[in-house]
């Protein structure tokens, strides 16, 4: 900054850098700094005052690392005009006397040349005002294109002869001036204008430039621009310009979509610019660069590749780091094309670091390199990752961006949503993406968007408007985009046609495909188009062709290293060899080769698409396994399915579990969310991922003592299963597919989870009962006989299952209507691993203190705000979840120490303060949010103290990962907050939801809710849980369902929607000196619960 005193005389030194350059726009901007040693010439002269400007030419000699001092003089009524027409050196002024005035006629710290456009010749302006007696050091770059010598131009000015040149110049060293960047396609066209009004050749070459700013709203001006530059250097005989502008042309004949008229641009460039020197090479970079963006544009990676790397080697010679960025970010995104993305997030990542070690950074290089790893972690599967990186540029795209910019940063906001399935959304976007891309003429950019929203109606099921846009699609790329664009337009069609069920059109459609694709020696592609194409003739029942197309298709994925397509394949041929009744030998060959891949590549499953593809793949080649293995008859075989079940269930819960006892507190590793992006942080070594053998499977089953009894759940997209096991026994029943017991489970939850009418007639349970009924009748109902007798029941749910509470159902052996908790207990385990390692394998743990409770945070400023539900929805006060603590530090009083945080002291520090791992039983009572798309963000509402304003997730609250960075080793967590259950569900692991994270915390057992609890309901039902618990001796899953039983005897709560959903999970054994109790006290009378009186209604 400068004062605004303004001294008779000052002396300022300016020193004359080598610049960095990098791309603004689809423009350059030189910057940079460079350190040598100093050899100080001093050159001097006084400039001559005369009514015509006065030039003065001095040449400066540099040996390597050498500088030069030129001093001069102006007086009061002069300015002076400084010029290097030299590519290698630009100016920066450093002062070394008194502070000059802020004035709009003082230049910044740091002046920014007129390089900063196609190097055009370096240019400062200093008035009087400046300087009077002025120094200049010119340093030379440690670049071998540096000059050897440099020619100083120094024009001076008199004032009153040269009003409208001051005027100009002003303008452009201001348009130059740091932070004004942003101001730039505004202040550029008047400065243009102030340079044409000058009307000399030079002037007009400068404004002409400025244009190129001002227009850039329209691709085709732009163009026109360009042309009219270099048509005016060609008359000023400035060759080097006239070929950038040709670049520059042929980068806006790119992006309309005429490629052969841009590739004849360059070449043309290439062949004339044969002579040596920067200026030269600056030129032949820049045009190189753009040939590898257009060949990779065209799928012709290995002539990219060649640009790219002599692009890059230019850049790095010339000291431009920004450009060497540009061209590692073109390089990433040519391996990104090809499917090597680990390769490109590393470039990308490459190119980021060599931006930060560039003098200065914009904020277009910083979105660009943003933008591109963004696309590469959506196309890696890092879904919530990408999302983070796009979202941060959303105020760049809004304030700084060019329109198309602008466009690319929706349009891949738009995809990345899309895949997170939110399509409204994803829709909303590209139809405002579309809006700008069509009114800059990007047809290619239209295609892309055309077949990205063809294929979000797919997913939506509106195969008209899929077709449309297909249609579309296919007209803007038509046939001058090449082969990769139309296999994209015939894989578009493929989907479509499958997911229409019209296969014949698929297989034809893949037929005209596949001569391109083998054309394109791409062993990647190549291979998973023949296992698309293996599918669409399984679905054909052509069994054999299939069997021979995946024969080739396995070759190629191993040839191509695409371990996902090979499992997908060795899947695909044992269904094939399945359906064509081959030997259970054959089928379980390829079944074996599936899971070992999977198994090999779970520790480095770091990315949210693959993992789930890999895992829904899994889910598949189980399902297979079981039914390949299927007899109702011969116990043995019944159990193989049910191990084959049980491999593939929750497996990274029980590798965390075991994987951070053996590495201890301290190491921190082995938690289930430590990002907000990778649900399944924990990475350990192939070697070390553990599963329960089958032996082990055996001993759990021998070892159920007498009244236990296991229901073990699998929902399959074809067919589902239910095993019961027991001591000596083990039984397997089929079930309906998923979608069938979706249709049939979600109306009867939603029937309970919804607050009831307060209606004492019939009619409002009608559908309640008939609905449980139905439910009860297909889970139970075939079991009966088996469930006799049973008094502790625990359940493994699958899919929609993790969402009913099975306390509520009907006990089939009851002689009236009656919930199935009047004769048994029930708790819940996530598989049958994990289930024996908290009951028979986890480290037992000593605790000083007895209960830590969190009750009623305040959240908002407004303390008479009440809520009924407890929920994040409303982040109203909760009176009754304090009431429910003071009730329990009552009842903890002759069983040890008891701590409360409360209202505005119930914040993350003091929670993360009172050593939550020295209490036997951590105790949360209040709001809590469920984030369906992004787990790692669901969270335990917390005050945030004082400043009731900061309320972020990742602030205030504790987030799922905060839970899993917790060393809890708690015997109980009891989450007294809405939906501490549930989670998004994922596919084999179950909902990753508050009450699993408390695991990979430590907990040996949890106590959640499936969906919003109601505030008072919930405060008396947990205070008959703790009575039972610590008064009445009772086991946890006991306890629950003592308390559960007296809340469905009052006529205020004897709804499900009060007590049924809350439900115990983890290790049935007591802790407290309760008695584990091998038999429950049956209560058989249904009159003392109101809403079994019900029952009639759907029986008459």
């Amino acid at each position: 900054m400068f004062s605004k005193q303004l001294p008779l005389v000052s002396t300022v030194k300016w020193t004359l850098y080598r610049p960095n350059t990098t791309a603004i726009g689809k423009t350059f901007v030189g910057r940079g700094l460079c350190h040598t040693l100093r050899l100080i010439l001093a050159l001097t002269y006084m400039p001559v005052i005369a009514a015509e400007p006065v030039e003065r030419k001095i040449t400066v000699a540099f040996n390597n690392t050498e500088t030069a001092t030129v001093s001069f003089s102006q007086t009061v009524d002069q300015f002076t005009l400084l010029t290097l027409p030299t590519h290698g050196l630009a100016y920066s002024l450093s002062h070394t006397s008194q502070p000059i005035s802020a004035g709009d006629s003082t230049p910044p710290v740091q002046q920014i040349s007129s390089d900063a456009f196609f190097t055009m010749e370096t240019r400062l302006l200093l008035t009087a005002q400046d300087c009077q007696q002025c120094e200049i050091t010119v340093i030379r770059a440690p670049s071998e294109y540096s000059p050897s010598v440099a020619e100083l131009s120094i024009t001076s000015y008199q004032n009153d002869g040269h009003r409208d040149r001051l005027a100009a110049e002003k303008y452009y060293r201001l348009l130059f001036s740091d932070g004004l960047f942003d101001d730039l396609l505004v202040d550029a066209g008047q400065t243009a204008k102030r340079f044409t009004a000058l009307n000399t050749a030079d002037d007009k070459l400068r404004a002409c430039e400025l244009d190129l700013f001002r227009v850039n709203e329209s691709l085709e001006a732009s163009a026109k621009v360009a042309k009219r530059c270099a048509a005016l250097a060609e008359k000023l005989n400035k060759p080097h310009l006239v070929n950038l502008f040709t670049v520059e042309q042929a980068r806006y004949f790119w992006h309309m979509d005429k490629t052969d008229a841009a590739i004849a641009n360059l070449t043309q460039v290439l062949e004339q610019n044969q002579a040596s020197g920067s200026d030269v090479a600056f030129v032949n970079a820049n045009a190189e660069l753009l040939l590898g963006m257009i060949h990779n544009k065209k799928g012709e990676y290995a002539s990219a590749d060649e640009y790219f790397q002599r692009a890059a080697e230019q850049f790095d010679t010339l000291g431009e780091k920004t450009l060497m960025t540009d061209a590692l970010v073109e390089q990433g995104l040519s391996l990104r094309f090809r499917n090597q993305m680990t390769k490109a997030a590393k470039v990308l990542e490459r190119a980021y670091g060599v931006s930060q070690a560039a003098l200065r950074h914009y904020d277009y290089q910083t979105a660009n390199i943003k933008y591109n790893m963004a696309i590469v972690s959506a196309l890696s599967g890092q879904y919530y990752h990408a999302w983070r990186l796009i979202d941060s540029l959303q105020s760049y795209a809004d304030n700084g961006a060019t329109p198309l910019w602008r466009a690319h940063i929706l349009a891949a906001k738009a995809r990345i949503i899309m895949e997170l399935g939110r399509l409204d959304e994803a829709e909303a976007l590209y139809q405002e993406v579309w809006h700008l891309y069509e009114k800059l003429g990007a047809n290619s950019h239209l295609a892309t968007v055309a077949n990205n929203l063809a294929n979000l109606y797919i997913d939506r099921g509106d195969f008209e408007q899929a077709r449309n846009y297909l249609e579309q699609a296919n007209q803007f790329w038509g046939s001058q985009w090449g082969e990769e664009q139309n296999l994209r337009i015939r894989q578009a069609r493929v989907n479509y046609y499958q997911a229409n069920d019209d296969i014949e059109a698929a297989l034809a459609e893949l037929a005209a495909m596949a001569p391109m694709v083998e054309a394109s020696n791409d062993n990647y592609r190549h291979g998973r188009f023949l296992s698309q194409k293996a599918n669409a003739q399984i679905l054909q029942q052509q069994f054999e062709p299939a069997l021979r197309t995946l024969e080739r298709a396995l070759v190629l994925h191993k040839k191509a290293n695409d371990d996902l397509a090979s499992t997908r394949s060795h899947y695909l041929t044992a269904v094939a060899l399945y359906r064509a009744q081959k030997p259970l030998q054959q089928i379980s060959e390829h079944l074996e080769q599936a899971i070992g891949i999977i198994e090999s590549k779970r520790s480095q499953m770091t990315d949210d698409r693959v993992r789930q593809e890999y895992f829904a793949l899994q889910k598949n080649i189980y399902e297979l396994a079981i039914r390949a293995n299927l007899t109702l008859e011969d116990q043995a075989r019944i159990l193989t399915g049910l191990h084959h079940a049980e491999n593939f269930r929750a497996r990274t819960l029980y590798e965390n579990l075991l994987q951070k006892t053996a590495i201890g507190a301290e190491d921190g590793e082995g938690t289930l969310l430590k990002s907000s992006f990778d649900i399944f942080a924990n990475k350990p070594t192939a070697e070390q991922l553990p599963k329960l053998s089958f032996t082990q499977l055996q001993q759990y089953q021998q070892a159920l003592p007498s009244g236990d009894a296991l229901l073990y759940f699998f929902v399959g997209e074809e067919q589902s299963y239910v095993w019961f096991i027991a001591a000596g026994q083990v039984k397997m029943q089929l079930l309906p597919a998923a979608h069938e017991l979706n249709e049939q489970i979600l109306p009867l939850v939603e029937l309970m989870d919804q607050r009831p009418s307060t209606s004492t007639q019939a009619s409002p349970w009608q559908s309640l009962v008939a609905s449980n009924r139905q439910v009860s009748d297909l889970l139970l109902g075939p079991l009966a006989d088996q469930l006799n007798g049973v008094n502790n029941l625990t359940v493994i749910p699958d899919g929609v299952l993790h969402r009913l509470p099975f306390a509520y159902l009907l006990d089939p052996n009851a002689s009236k209507p009656a919930p199935i908790i009047a004769s048994t207990n029930i708790r819940y385990a996530s598989s049958i691993a994990t289930d024996n390692w908290l009951n028979r394998e986890k480290p037992s743990s000593q605790h000083a203190k007895g209960i830590l409770l969190v009750a009623n945070p305040k959240l908002t400023t407004d303390s008479t705000a009440v809520a009924a539900l407890r929920d994040g929805n409303g982040l109203g006060n909760l009176p009754f979840a304090e009431k429910e603590a003071d009730a329990l530090m009552k009842l903890w009083r002759q069983r040890g120490d008891s701590y409360l945080l409360a209202r505005e002291n119930a914040t993350k520090q003091n929670f993360t303060q009172s050593t939550p791992n020295d209490y036997q039983v951590v105790h949360f009572a209040g709001h809590a949010t469920i984030n369906w798309d992004n787990p790692a963000l669901s969270a335990i509402k917390l005050s945030p103290g004082n400043d009731l304003n900061d309320n972020s997730l990742n602030g205030a609250d504790l987030t799922l990962s905060d839970i899993a960075q917790l060393e809890l080793n708690s015997e109980l967590v009891v989450l007294s907050a809405c939906e501490t259950a549930a989670g998004k569900l994922t596919t084999g692991e179950g909902p990753i939801g508050l009450s699993r994270a408390f695991f990979e915390a430590g907990s040996a057992r949890v106590l959640a809710s499936l969906w919003p609890v109601d505030d008072t309901a919930t405060a008396l039902l947990l205070e008959y849980f703790y009575q039972a618990l610590l008064q009445e001796q009772l086991a946890p899953a006991q306890a629950l369902r003592s308390a559960q039983l007296k809340m469905l005897q009052n006529p205020d709560y004897f709804h499900p929607f009060y007590w049924a959903g809350f439900i115990f999970i983890g290790k049935n054994a007591a802790w407290l000196g309760q008695q584990n109790a091998a038999n429950s006290t049956a209560i058989t009378s249904p009159t003392f619960w109101p809403l079994y009186a019900h029952y009639s209604v759907s029986e008459n």
